[in-house]
């Protein structure tokens, strides 16, 4: 079963934490399936068969420990202990990566602490990236930090992504 796209049902009582579609539950977390259906902290995410992979989004109190594949865009508000491997990619402004980053898009808001292979790199105000950098594009905000070097790739990145 894959999940393309994620619907959330709001609970008055709990706040939203993240949207995690089935084929991305990379953590451990109480819940049931049903038929077209995966609950997580109290939430249902329905699945729908018709676009895209769903946005996976780690939420700012998050703190994962290991590599992240995904075919799909991925948002990080927390924290990832590991590589992160997909297609696009946000870092928010509390969002922190401690490892090697692939991906055709990436755009930095946080802090990366590794290595960034992307095709379309763009660093945003307050963001902060150690590392060396290889991009096709890149994007330079004013007031951005980068402390590494920067390797203009000549072909396009091959993310080899499993399905």
């Amino acid at each position: 079963m894959r999940v393309a796209a994620a619907n959330i049902k709001p609970r008055p009582d709990k706040p939203i934490i993240a949207h995690i579609p089935q084929s991305a539950i990379i953590a451990r977390h109480r819940c049931s399936q049903r038929a077209g259906a995966v609950r997580v902290g109290g939430y249902t995410v329905i699945e729908q068969s018709t676009a895209l992979p769903a946005a996976l989004s780690i939420p700012r109190k998050a703190t994962i420990e290991g590599a992240i594949e995904y075919s799909g865009p991925m948002i990080i508000s927390g924290t990832i202990e590991g590589d992160v491997t997909c297609i696009s990619l946000v870092i928010t402004e509390r969002g922190v990566i401690n490892g090697t980053v692939r991906s055709e898009s990436v755009t930095v808001l946080g802090e990366v602490n590794g290595e960034i292979f992307a095709n379309t790199l763009t660093l945003k105000t307050a963001s902060t990236v150690y590392g060396d950098i290889f991009h096709k594009n890149l994007v330079l905000e004013d007031g951005c930090y980068f402390e590494g070097r920067s390797r203009r790739m000549t072909g396009q990145l091959d993310l080899e992504l499993a399905d």
